[in-house]
């Protein structure tokens, strides 16, 4: 079974998210050979060496962190708005990292897992990189509202959620015919 996590997951996660991730990958890893790909950001809390013994393959992802003075920062806010006004959720923008569906697309042909199992619906957005992989595709959809959580304060914040909602909806319905 291949794991596919949009953050490292832990047996003592820093969030209840990587906690619940972390011990339902140790505790398949007891009994079916277990790989993970997952993003992380620099300085954030990687595997726990326990959980990581347990893996047959272990591909971390990096994401990059910009503050608010770098240019990239910038970019981003721009793309991801841009990409909104398409129907594009906003974190599926955030987390669409290129290596990531190429590193994902490479485990799949190398490791042929029977599963490939997508924690949380934004994990999907790599799927198209399993179109060669016969595995079988499920997403785990914790909190069906969790993308959508903040009290926006400015007109454009409160534009911006509902487009972000409503975005959110169409996405979950394509991932879900694909699984």
């Amino acid at each position: 079974m291949l794991f596919v996590a949009p953050f490292p997951p832990r047996l003592t996660g820093t969030h209840g998210g990587a906690t619940v991730v972390g011990q339902l990958i140790h505790g398949t890893a007891e009994r079916h050979d277990v790989a993970l790909v997952y993003l992380r950001y620099p300085g954030e809390p990687d595997l726990d060496d326990e959980l990581r013994e347990r893996l047959a393959i272990v591909h971390p992802i990096a994401r990059s962190k910009a503050n608010r003075r770098d240019l990239a920062h910038w970019v981003r806010a721009v793309s991801w708005r841009a990409a909104l006004l398409a129907g594009r959720p906003r974190l599926v923008t955030e987390l669409a990292i290129r290596d990531a569906a190429g590193r994902l697309g490479e485990v799949a042909r190398s490791w042929r897992p029977h599963i490939v199992r997508f924690e949380y619906p934004i994990s999907a957005a790599h799927m198209p990189a399993l179109a060669d992989s016969g595995a079988v595709r499920l997403v785990a959809d914790y909190d069906a509202l969790l993308e959508t959580t903040g009290l926006p304060s400015t007109l454009l914040e409160r534009l911006e959620q509902r487009l972000d909602e409503r975005a959110w909806r169409r996405f979950r319905r394509r991932v879900l015919a694909d699984v």
